[in-house]
């Protein structure tokens, strides 16, 4: 690259970058967040679709094992990935995790799928009876196991909710973005919250400052040396 020319083009990447992280910071159209926040829902919409797709055709499958006449608690605790509870005539016969719901003994009262909020967390409960059973799974969407650890992290399930920082609406979803089964129903609503209307954008932003600075010190340091080799050392300097 011409001597000459390169600290011409050093200066010119900086100054794009300063300018672009402005234009970022005071003037981020709203169509970018709107597209942004549009393709998380999307992404979580299928995640859970996805999740309880998978739950169904568990549950098929611990349906089969619980018709046979003897039932192992070993295998059917085998089969479950998903934290499930099965109830006969009212009564618990089979349980693969006792952390989501406070009382065992008393089987959930939903017959649709829908999502609760309790004191372990906030969960999708898939209901579904075969035969003399009643089959419910929950679908953890985020849990609170009260202290966190290296074992044990309370929050949003990242596997379903990625980096992103909402919060989940129950009741009275308004205009926020909405997650629904396939059939059309209504899980939770998405709140990405009343903060900085640019916030998603902050990672980009440092990113872009970080250049600027990076390019314009290279800059004054290319012109340092331009002024020093012609002994022009007030200039230089």
């Amino acid at each position: 690259m011409n001597r000459k020319i390169a600290p011409v083009i050093l200066f010119a990447f900086a100054l794009l970058c300063f300018v672009a992280t402005a234009f970022l910071h005071y003037s981020v159209p709203v169509s970018w967040l709107q597209a942004e926040r549009e393709q998380t829902q999307q992404h979580i919409s299928q995640r859970v679709q996805a999740l309880l797709l998978d739950a169904e055709q568990e549950v098929t499958q611990l349906g089969d094992l619980l018709q046979k006449d003897a039932i192992s608690f070993s295998v059917l605790l085998s089969k479950t990935h998903y934290p499930t509870f099965v109830y006969k005539n009212g009564r618990l016969v089979y349980w693969s995790d006792h952390t989501v719901i406070p009382d065992l003994d008393l089987p959930p009262t939903v017959r649709l799928i829908s999502t609760i909020r309790n004191s372990y967390g906030t969960f999708v409960i898939m209901p579904q009876r075969i035969g003399d059973y009643n089959i419910f799974t929950y679908i953890p969407l985020q849990v609170d196991y009260g202290i966190t650890n290296q074992y044990l992290s309370s929050g949003l399930q990242k596997s379903i909710f990625g980096k992103a920082d909402v919060r989940l609406v129950l009741d009275n979803p308004g205009q926020l973005p909405q997650v629904k089964t396939r059939d059309g129903d209504f899980l939770f609503a998405i709140d990405h919250g009343s903060g900085r209307i640019d916030a998603g954008f902050d990672n980009l932003q440092l990113i872009l400052l970080t250049l600027g600075v990076i390019f314009f010190v290279w800059f004054s340091i290319s012109m340092c040396r331009f002024f020093l080799k012609r002994q022009r050392y007030t200039e230089g300097i």
